[in-house]
């Protein structure tokens, strides 16, 4: 009597052989290709920091020409010729690192010593900001939020340029203070969260 005996021959074999070794193929095309992921990230680094180069620049250009006009003339023009004048007020440093993981510092804060209207800009950066990483910028009058900005990195990044800006009417003896935040995957390591710069100007407008 035959018995029938299954199992694999040798042409299935060679097929799954096949099949695997085009999909093995495909997974890393997808990965390596001039369109796969790690060059997509690659793109996405390149123009992340292109932008903040260029915000960067743009931001020092304002703040040269503030403080050439300011500190020549004590008058800024405006667009349509007229001048007023300004003074420029520096904060107080107080925080030079973030916490780990979730956390949030008091990092500058300022009283304001003569009322009027003002331009308020706070400019921070850290060693390094990891993958996952939300930081935040908020600015607070006398205790409350009055503005603020959020930067989420998707990728590691080395001393990311943050800041955050607003105009305010203000009154002698108002405090305004600047918090940063750290949101996700904090390092444990003091250096990482170090904050390389932490500066809060407060330009004050007319008389």
């Amino acid at each position: 009597m035959k018995k029938n005996v299954k199992g694999i021959t040798l042409i299935a074999l060679v097929i799954t052989i096949i099949v695997l070794l085009i999909l093995a193929g495909i997974t890393i095309y997808a990965v390596t290709g001039p369109e796969g992921l790690i060059q997509k990230a690659i793109l996405a680094k390149e123009k992340t920091e292109e932008a903040e180069r260029d915000e960067k620049a743009k931001l020092q250009e304002l703040e040269n020409n503030i403080n050439t006009l300011a500190s020549n003339t004590g008058e800024i023009p405006t667009s349509n010729g007229e001048k007023f004048s300004s003074k420029i007020f520096n904060g107080n440093k107080i925080a030079d690192r973030l916490g780990n993981s979730s956390t949030s510092v008091r990092a500058n804060e300022f009283t304001i010593t003569e009322s009027g209207n003002y331009i308020i800009n706070y400019i921070s950066r850290i060693t390094k900001a990891n993958p996952g990483t939300v930081f935040g910028i908020y600015i607070y009058l006398n205790g409350n939020q009055i503005a603020g900005n959020m930067y989420s990195f998707v990728i590691e990044y080395n001393n990311p340029f943050m800041n955050a800006t607003t105009i305010l009417n203000l009154n002698q003896n108002d405090v305004i203070r600047v918090d940063l935040y750290q949101y996700g995957n904090g390092s444990s390591s003091d250096a990482v969260n170090t904050i390389t710069q932490n500066d809060l100007q407060l330009m004050k407008i007319g008389d």
